[in-house]
């Protein structure tokens, strides 16, 4: 139940980021498009991520790892953004 709260306090400020990004980096013709498609990049993600839940874990002992397999698959790229910084 923490994690569901931390994820929805922090989610506002996620949702707002490509505005202000796409109004820092990008030229009045490329900051539509850059919004547009920052903005869609957390649907997607969560459709891809439903779809390739249901293939991984097709019985209820597969679950463990498949959560094992996201987790890795997550913490990756946050890792490189987070030594990047």
């Amino acid at each position: 139940m923490f994690g569901q709260i931390l994820i929805g306090l922090a989610q506002p400020f996620c949702l707002c980021a490509p505005t202000r990004y796409s109004d820092l980096w990008f030229s009045d013709k490329g900051r539509t498009s850059a919004t547009a498609l920052a903005s869609l990049a957390n649907p997607l993600g969560a459709a891809i991520g439903q779809l390739v839940d249901s293939e991984w874990a097709t019985k209820p002992s597969d679950i463990p790892n498949m959560v094992l397999y996201i987790s890795i698959i997550v913490s990756c790229p946050a890792y490189m953004y987070i030594t990047c910084i």
